[in-house]
């Protein structure tokens, strides 16, 4: 044990909940990479040739049109969208970037969870793809940003040629990536985030252009962050801004700016970025967009390939959010540790030629045919071929593959002294088992030089006096550190920082200066999910005599229980989604919610369904803290999911299904022998193999048990466009689920 001794807080230490509020949606149907769609607007003439008139070239007027979605497999028609032009400088050009607003005349109508559509014409670039390389980089980086994919666009039956769809930044945006609804915020040329005074009202600018004009709270909370950010002391910066700022993540971005040469962002051109409040951390988070300006593209006479990547910034113009962060020593390692390892992994000619040469050949004969991309430069179908290549003409001063080259070449140079940056943590993950009152933590951690035992300093209930202890974590043969501490039932709160150290003695913790916190919310409860069945086809029948799917839920507490005010959700995002009907159950007693959407046949039918393939079920109380919770895989027809006793911690498969009534763990079981299975190498970096005799299916899930990838009988997982950190595999074979944890280090 480590040692234990009374101590006080002075201030409350503030909780970072690393990546648990970062979401990555698949990038479905409608951004979809592996093809190339076709977008068909059909509209009156005259309206066509109105939005082409030079002189409505700043109208944001919105046409009423017809929008189709053809991806070659299938075609999709909406009736009364809007359609408009977009964009800035791009307004000048010949080739025009347009927007679709589906929701323009059609109050609430969205295409595949979209309400807009940006269909970006790329007429500064003659290869058409240096965004979107830029935004997947920022994928692989796991920074949330828009989704894209190429296009081609129709226009009243005339083919206006190839266009990059870029995910439009809004409400769906930040819900998808944050779970919330807070403050979002424009920022253009201007947008400098210097400090202007303690008055929220001088924040109020047309370069922070704040999305909810009606927040009550938008430009103060605005004016807080840019205070902290130029006017907190050195020695604080770091703990301060951390508090009010997701530093990470904006260091991430900058990595892609000095390796994409993005100078028209607010690193050098106070331009080109968006701020989101997120209410659920209490920080702002970084949004890039508008990436065309990249790989080469000049208009100041500068190299971009070789510009100095602690001092991207332009000097003396007062650009605080990268020259305060990059002056910090601990963000500055950061920073370079970041750099180092993407310039290694993905920004290097060995990894980028075959995306690039890929995307070439994807939109090669989309980009020959579209003669709308020779108007403004006069890019001939050669200067397209070069440009992936060894290239220059006009304000292009370099082909893609020269470019990535160069800079490649010239960060490496310039990176910090590797070898000294101490030992850097890139993922976390706990889980608290409520059945035996105790909490596991996992790390994930590097250093260039042999690492000193990593330790667990952790605090429970820090708001009044309380005890402390320091732990040191176990290295385990998969690479991972871990440790498992009891959870004592008088204390509902717990924060922890690991603290690290390499040989050579440098120091460093994780997070760098704040605390994570825990919260122990089921203690006392007693309620749980209990049993479900996904795949009803021939089992219990509702009032109606319709086979629907059921959630048992059952009660062990002391005295009764009325389920009025608690909640089942199937989006962990929203815990309030269906509230549970007033009933009383005494200890030991079941209820039955069917989940088949049907609210109408009664208050115990839920307002979703279950899926078949797998999903995350969950039950919140009415202050939004969660009670219980089930991950689980593909189902069978017939056979529930269950407790393998009522409350139990292990979940088995029940042949025989036992809607409330009690779960005997020797009856009704789902014969079947378990397969044996071999998951390797495990950890990986990046491919894992399936070694199964049987048929099986798969759903593997993030560290904040978000399901990102299913699939069956595939023999290997490719798991390289996901970041490092701890995922679990869940595998149904023959009957049985098998969880695996698994370990992704690069």
């Amino acid at each position: 044990m480590g040692r234990k001794f009374l101590f006080f807080i002075g201030s409350l230490l503030a909780s970072l909940l690393v990546n648990a509020q970062q979401h990555f949606p698949l990038k479905g149907k409608v951004f979809d990479d592996t093809v190339l769609p076709s977008v068909y607007i059909t509209m009156d003439q005259d309206s066509v040739l109105e939005f082409l008139d030079y002189n409505n070239r700043l109208s944001d007027h919105e046409y009423p049109a017809t929008f189709v979605f053809d991806d070659g497999t299938s075609r999709d028609t909406m009736q009364n969208v809007g359609f408009r032009l977009r964009g800035n400088t791009s307004r000048k050009a010949s080739k025009k970037s347009f927007k679709v607003s589906f929701n323009a005349f059609v109050g609430g109508q969205k295409y595949h969870g979209l309400e807009k559509m940006n269909i970006n014409g790329e007429h500064n670039d003659p290869s058409i793809i240096r965004s979107k390389l830029c935004f997947d980089m920022l994928d692989y980086l796991r920074v949330p940003a828009s989704r894209t994919n190429h296009v081609k666009l129709y226009i009243n039956e005339v083919y206006f040629g190839l266009y990059l769809n870029v995910e439009h930044i809004d409400e769906e945006f930040t819900q998808s990536r944050y779970g919330g609804k807070g403050n979002l915020y424009k920022c253009t040329y201007g947008a400098n985030l210097a400090y202007i005074g303690a008055n929220k009202l001088n924040y109020a600018k047309p370069y922070y252009e704040l999305k909810q004009p009606l927040s009550l709270t938008g430009y103060e909370d605005l004016a807080h962050f840019i205070d902290v950010l130029n006017d907190t002391s050195s020695a604080s910066f770091e703990c301060e801004l951390e508090k009010v700022f997701n530093v990470n993540s904006y260091l991430k971005s900058i990595v892609m700016d000095v390796l994409c040469g993005n100078w028209d962002g607010p690193n050098y051109n106070m331009n080109n970025f968006y701020l989101y409040f997120n209410p659920n951390t209490k920080q702002f988070e970084y949004i890039p967009y508008d990436l065309d300006n990249t790989f080469g593209v000049d208009w100041i006479d500068r190299d971009w390939s070789n510009r100095n990547i602690y001092t991207w910034s332009k000097g003396n113009n007062g650009r605080p959010l990268y020259d305060k962060i990059l002056r910090n020593s601990m963000f500055r390692e950061r920073y370079t540790v970041l750099l180092n390892k993407a310039i290694k992994e993905y920004y290097n000619v060995a990894a980028l030629s075959p995306k690039v040469y890929a995307l070439k050949t994807l939109i090669t004969q989309a980009a020959i045919e579209d003669t709308f991309r020779i108007k403004d430069y006069g890019y001939t179908v050669s200067d397209f071929n070069n440009s992936f290549g060894y290239f220059s003409k006009d304000h292009v001063k370099f082909g893609l593959v020269d470019f990535i080259t160069r800079r490649a070449t010239s960060a490496t140079s310039q990176l910090g002294d590797i070898e000294n940056v101490g030992v850097t943590a890139f993922a976390y993950a706990t889980h608290i088992d409520y059945d035996n009152d105790s909490v596991t933590f996992s790390l994930i951690a590097k250093s260039e030089n042999k690492s000193k035992p990593i330790r667990l300093q952790y605090i429970w209930d820090f708001q009044s006096a309380i005890w402390y202890d320091t732990l040191d974590l176990v290295l385990e043969e998969n690479g991972m550190y871990s440790l498992t501490i009891a959870w004592p039932d008088q204390f509902k709160t717990l924060s922890f920082v690991f603290e690290m150290e390499d040989e050579l003695g440098k120091k460093n913790n994780y997070p760098s200066c704040n605390m994570i916190e825990l919260e122990k919310v089921r203690t006392g409860i007693g309620l749980y999910i209990n049993e479900i069945l996904a795949d009803n086809a021939n089992g219990m029948q509702d009032e109606e005599g319709k086979n629907e799917d059921w959630i048992e839920l059952y009660y062990n507490g002391s005295s009764s229980i009325n389920l009025k005010g608690y909640y089942l959700t199937d989006d962990i995002t929203n815990p309030y989604k269906f509230p549970l009907p007033e009933i009383t159950l005494e200890s030991g007693g079941f209820t039955l919610i069917w989940a088949d959407s049907d609210e109408q046949d009664g208050v115990n039918h839920a307002n979703f369904k279950l899926s078949k393939d797998g999903e995350d079920l969950a039950l919140f109380n009415e202050d939004g803290i969660l009670v219980d919770r089930i991950l689980f895989g593909s189902q069978s027809e017939d056979v529930s999911f269950g407790r393998k006793t009522d409350g139990d911690s292990e979940w088995i498969y029940f042949g025989t299904t036992t809607p409330n009534s009690p779960n005997d763990g020797t009856v009704g079981l789902y014969e079947s022998k378990k397969p044996d299975i071999l998951v390797y190498p495990n950890p990986t970096n990046g491919i894992i193999s399936i070694a199964c005799p049987n048929p099986y299916t798969y759903t593997l899930y993030s560290s904040d048990a978000k399901a990102i990838l299913t699939g069956s009988m595939e023999g290997s997982i490719n798991l390289r466009d996901f970041p490092d950190g701890l995922y679990v595999l869940q595998l149904l074979s023959d009957g049985q689920l098998s969880t695996i944890k698994i370990v992704l280090l690069r």
